[in-house]
């Protein structure tokens, strides 16, 4: 009966257990957030309540005017290359360099009528499916609303009760009391470590890339930035989805224009955010992860490889967690048996 008890009820948050975990991850996040908010508000349930209405606003209102702006940007910029390559004005060039000589090559062949019309014709349907793609997922999906709600449900109850909760959680831990200390212990460190690894090396990511912003002369550094943030959070994503296509655009229209500033700019937004921005993610995450939770880089990769195809993007911060705990597991099992 335990079992069949057991079986239903994963049945029944399987659908949910998506949004469970990161009403957990959030609640462990800004935990310390809610500790400072119990010493001003000091009703337990009223501060619980602000904390996750506070937090929830601090994460959705930077989400959705980023997601806009975005949303504006890349249907704007689709249009502008739209009208462009109607025109054939934007590989158009006046001297006799080799450049120009391949610029105006292209030129001709996209003269062609219908070489035209299969690039208009991609160009408006890709912004239009992602602008549509954007907008139905923040803003019109009724499963996205109910997640939020499901968390802030949550989010609540966990900074009211959360840590009873864990307290009893580790009582039904079948191990000795000094097993579970162990077992806590690691848990916390490697929760640390992947979590505030992650959003360390995502708020660093982002900071470099709006300085890049800001210095080669682009608009809105700081909105990009924030983009970079977010997206580096965001596994196969990251901060590329953003450089490399503002440096590719700045370079094809300074390429076709002949305007040497675009020109430079795009060539200097690549360089610096391959050397740079990426580089941050390849040092930094692996140092402060592997080295605070003393995890082997694999067990992260793997970690996050398979979380992510079973919880999704989430399974990016749940996967390393579990695999790392599963190994504790069996070194305290190893120990109890063979030692």
């Amino acid at each position: 009966m335990f079992i069949i008890v057991l079986a239903v009820t994963f049945i029944l948050i399987k659908p949910f257990l998506t949004a469970i975990l990161t009403s957990v991850i959030i609640a462990y996040i800004f935990y310390p957030f809610h500790l400072q908010m119990q010493r001003i508000v000091k009703n337990k349930t009223l501060a619980a309540i602000t904390s996750s209405f506070l937090i929830i606003l601090l994460l959705a209102i930077p989400l959705i005017v980023a997601v806009n702006t975005v949303t504006k940007e890349l249907y704007s910029t689709t249009r502008m290359m739209k009208d462009e390559f109607a025109n054939t004005s934007l590989f158009q060039c006046i001297t006799g360099s080799p450049v120009c000589k391949a610029s105006n090559w292209v030129q001709h062949y996209l003269s062609n009528p219908e070489v035209q019309y299969y690039l208009i014709s991609t160009l408006r349907s890709t912004g239009d499916s992602l602008s549509g793609h954007l907008s139905n997922f923040f803003f019109r999906s009724i499963e996205f609303v109910v997640y939020i709600f499901v968390i802030l449900f949550l989010l609540f109850y966990l900074f009211k009760d959360g840590p009873e909760l864990i307290k009893r959680m580790e009582d039904y831990i079948p191990m000795k009391k000094k097993e579970r200390r162990v077992l806590s212990k690691r848990f916390s460190e490697i929760s640390f470590a992947v979590i505030y690894g992650n959003i360390v090396t995502a708020i660093i990511q982002g900071s470099f890339g709006m300085f890049g912003f800001f210095i080669l002369g682009y608009k809105n550094p700081f909105l990009w930035g924030l983009v970079m943030m977010i997206a580096s959070l965001i596994p196969f994503v990251g901060p590329p989805i953003i450089w490399v296509p503002a440096g590719v655009i700045s370079l094809g229209l300074g390429f076709g224009m002949g305007n040497p500033a675009l020109l430079w700019q795009g060539i200097g937004m690549l360089i610096y955010g391959g050397l740079v921005i990426s580089s941050i993610d390849n040092v930094l995450k692996p140092k402060i992860i592997g080295d605070k939770a003393n995890v082997h880089p694999a067990v992260i990769f793997l970690g996050v490889m398979g979380g992510i195809s079973v919880f999704g993007a989430i399974g990016f911060f749940i996967g390393p967690v579990v695999l790392s705990l599963c190994f504790t597991f069996l070194h305290i099992y190893y120990k109890q048996v063979f030692i």
